[in-house]
């Protein structure tokens, strides 16, 4: 009985493992499709002289305020410069259509 048992335990064990592997394999995939739908944003021709981040995300979120699009600071992510020009790019946490006409 004890040699059924370990066969079973074994058995049980790969198992688990394989099922395990893909579910991390599935998350992996899935923080992958998550990087690619971020919603980027490129603004050229900024002036940063040595400001700190969160002054350029205030600048930026005000620049598309002015469009006539919400934006929270909140919803910036990343921001950074694209090579020695004057580029700042952003990734948002949600889609800017979904702000379009609520600016209050």
């Amino acid at each position: 009985m004890d040699k059924r048992m370990e066969l079973l335990l074994l058995k049980l064990d790969e198992k688990l493992n394989k099922q395990t592997k893909l579910i991390t394999e599935q998350n992996i995939d899935i923080g992958a499709e998550r990087e690619k739908t971020k919603f980027k944003l490129v603004f050229f021709g900024v002036e940063d002289n040595g400001k700190l981040e969160a002054e350029l995300v205030d600048y930026l979120k005000d620049t598309v305020i002015e469009t006539g699009i919400h934006l929270d600071s909140q919803e910036i992510s990343n921001i950074y410069r694209i090579g020695k020009k004057k580029m700042l790019k952003t990734a948002l946490s949600s889609s800017p259509s979904q702000h379009c006409g609520k600016n209050t």
